[in-house]
């Protein structure tokens, strides 16, 4: 048996919740109130184990390695420490662009790459990036323009950092975030 819980939110305030125990996939259920309903809470703190809708997944690694499109934004300094990065992408794909080429509509509208702690398209999305003490960082966010859309942010200290970190580990894909 499972039990789902269901929470009334009554209008003039309290509340009342009750347990509906499920026996089959499809179950119908009235619910006796004893004031006027405001709201219907299904599950409110998740309970039941349930497939997360695209809003509630949290991007991850793979989904930057794995996108279909991708825009690659190399800093406005020092892109010479994101080479490795820039060819393995560019070999999949992927289009670097500027950061003064992509209006707010570009912005949304596709998997994005940011290369450097000074990327002019970071700044825009989410402020600064913050530098890794040292090696590579790779952090991926979801994108405010667009949820479904994700943001890799990758800030490394030098070319050779980039070269011993890059691909090296990524039984990482299921993060978020990694620093190596």
């Amino acid at each position: 048996n499972l039990d789902v819980p269901v929470k009334v939110v009554y209008q003039s305030g309290g509340e009342k919740t009750e347990r509906i125990p499920l026996t089959q996939r499809s179950k119908h259920v009235r619910i006796e109130v004893e004031k006027k309903p405001a709201q219907l809470i299904i599950d409110e703190n998740y309970d039941i184990a349930r497939k997360l809708s695209p809003a509630e997944t949290p991007p991850v690694i793979a989904s930057i390695l794995g996108a279909e499109k991708l825009i690659i934004v190399p800093p406005a300094k020092d892109e010479f420490k994101y080479k490795e990065i820039i060819e393995f992408f560019h070999a999949k794909g992927a289009q670097v662009r500027a950061s003064q080429s992509l209006d707010d509509a570009a912005l949304g509208a596709t998997t994005l790459l940011l290369l450097g702690h000074d990327n002019a398209v970071t700044r825009r999305l989410y402020g600064e990036a913050d530098s890794p003490a040292a090696g590579l960082s790779l952090l991926v966010k979801k994108n405010p323009r667009h949820p479904l859309k994700p943001v890799g942010i990758v800030v490394s200290n030098s070319p050779e950092e980039t070269r011993a970190s890059w691909l090296q580990n990524f039984q990482y894909d299921t993060n978020s975030d990694h620093t190596f």
